[in-house]
């Protein structure tokens, strides 16, 4: 799994580089919303849906499901691409999160402006609502909404962290110290940034 500022990136990308007939509001909504799991209300397998691909998305006529579709698609992407290289994606949070930390502070540097993502967070959607209630809803979109104020920095990802289920401060003290380590692998982030060029080009090939 990205974090949510390489699932903005890759999601806006998607959008800009294809020709489709996606509302941005409704499909970014829907790229972030399938990790609204993490806050403990709704499972992953309620938010995550089967059978993403480049022609599941291009067939598919609602804007927020399609927005879903690229959240589960980024992640097949990714894993797909760093284990061709070597490096195997981990369901743990303290091995697994660092690397994700790493992956959206390279891809944040990538786009000058995100104020488009933080205002589409200011509206829910009934399809939202049909899945969580809306105190939910507005939780994960304020918790967002000031991640991306803030940027990629520990602070921010400890203030996001501690909202998150399984985690807690000693976790993200430990989860930090890891990423420090990580950061300053060169090849690590040469890898992450071949990624996110690669992504363009599969984008444009299948588009």
């Amino acid at each position: 799994m990205s974090m949510q500022f390489g699932r903005a990136y890759f999601a806006r990308r998607y959008l800009e580089l294809t020709v489709n007939q996606f509302e941005f509001e409704p499909f970014m909504i829907g790229a972030l919303f399938p990790d609204i799991r993490q806050l403990g209300t709704i499972s992953r397998e309620a938010t995550h849906l089967e059978g993403a691909s480049f022609r599941a998305l291009a067939e598919e006529t609602s804007s927020f499901r399609a927005g879903m579709l690229i959240h589960n698609l980024i992640d097949t992407l990714r894993v797909g691409y760093l284990k061709e290289h070597g490096v195997d994606e981990v369901d743990d949070m303290l091995l697994a999160t660092p690397q994700k930390l790493i992956e959206d502070e390279l891809v944040y540097s990538h786009q000058a402006d995100w104020s488009r993502e933080i205002k589409v967070l200011d509206k829910v959607l009934d399809n939202e609502l049909a899945l969580v209630q809306e105190a939910t809803v507005l939780l994960w979109h304020r918790i967002i909404q000031d991640y991306f104020r803030a940027g990629p920095t520990p602070a921010a990802f400890e203030i996001l962290g501690l909202q998150l289920v399984g985690s807690s401060p000693k976790l993200l003290a430990n989860i930090e110290q890891r990423r420090l380590s990580l950061g300053q692998d060169r090849e690590r982030r040469a890898l992450i940034n071949s990624f996110i060029a690669e992504f363009d080009r599969l984008v444009v090939a299948h588009g």
